[in-house]
């Protein structure tokens, strides 16, 4: 072989390093179809439907947690308004019957001076009760009596019309307004269902009103007809319902300080001379 065969085929082995043009192109196209567009991974949008519904969720998650945590503070104070009525209401009792103990409990001083309860049994509360009926009349007569002792003196001062104080004298008797009129006591007493140990007691009443029917009448009609006999009458009809109301009075009190519980200190003071002191100079 020549030299310059050595040659050609030496240049025909030598090939260059770098592609030709015609394959650079199709590298770079190849290339260019595998790279990611503008070199940039986008990341995927959620759906605007999808981030709706997560809003709504949130939403009612919330919402759900407010309407339970109203419900509970409801809850909270229900009970605690029905403990707080529990508590009034025994407080209530409590102090409800403390004033009733006090009403009924009845206070006596003792050797000092000093004021004390009265501590009675159930024996003596009974016995108690059934003298109080039995006192309670007496106080309405005595009542009746004070009125007529009132108008007697108003009589005596000679200053008002007699008439008018004749009609108020027949008032007294059966006056319908008036419910502690004669009449009306007369009736009262009688069908009165007492302890027998009473029985003396409340006839003793019944002719104290007798008597003093008979005065209030005799005066009125003395004064309305200028009666000279009538007014005689009536004096000895006040002597006498003088006399039995002392001695009525002298029973009451001689029962009632025989039971325990019973404060006899007023009827034991009352006097009609002492009534009217009061009710006329306000004297104590």
């Amino acid at each position: 072989m020549s030299a310059a065969d050595r040659i050609r085929n030496k240049k025909q082995k030598k090939k260059s390093i770098f592609p030709k043009k015609k394959d650079r192109e199709r590298i770079v196209a190849v290339v260019e179809d595998k790279r990611p567009q503008n070199n940039i991974i986008e990341k995927k949008k959620k759906p605007a439907a999808f981030k709706n519904e997560l809003t709504e969720e949130y939403l009612e998650e919330k919402a759900a947690e407010e309407e339970e945590r109203l419900e509970k503070s409801v809850r909270v104070g229900a009970v605690t308004a029905k403990i707080v009525k529990i508590v009034m209401l025994a407080s209530c009792i409590y102090l409800i019957f403390l004033i009733y103990g006090v009403l009924m409990t009845d206070f006596i001083y003792d050797s000092q001076g000093n004021v004390i309860p009265q501590v009675l049994d159930v024996e003596e509360i009974e016995e108690k009760k059934k003298f109080q009926l039995i006192l309670a009349q007496y106080e309405k007569c005595r009542m009746l009596y004070e009125n007529t002792l009132m108008i007697d003196y108003r009589l005596g001062q000679g200053i008002e019309d007699p008439l008018q104080l004749a009609t108020e004298y027949e008032k007294l008797i059966k006056d319908p307004s008036n419910v502690n009129n004669m009449e009306n006591l007369y009736q009262k007493t009688r069908a009165m269902v007492i302890d027998t140990r009473y029985t003396q007691v409340r006839e003793l009443m019944m002719a104290w009103l007798d008597d003093e029917g008979n005065y209030l009448g005799s005066m009125s009609s003395a004064i309305t007809n200028n009666d000279t006999s009538e007014q005689e009458a009536a004096l000895i009809y006040r002597d006498e319902a003088y006399n039995k109301f002392y001695m009525l009075t002298q029973n009451i009190v001689s029962l009632g300080n025989g039971i325990s519980g019973v404060d006899m200190h007023d009827v034991e003071e009352w006097s009609p001379d002492g009534y009217l002191d009061k009710a006329i100079n306000g004297a104590n």
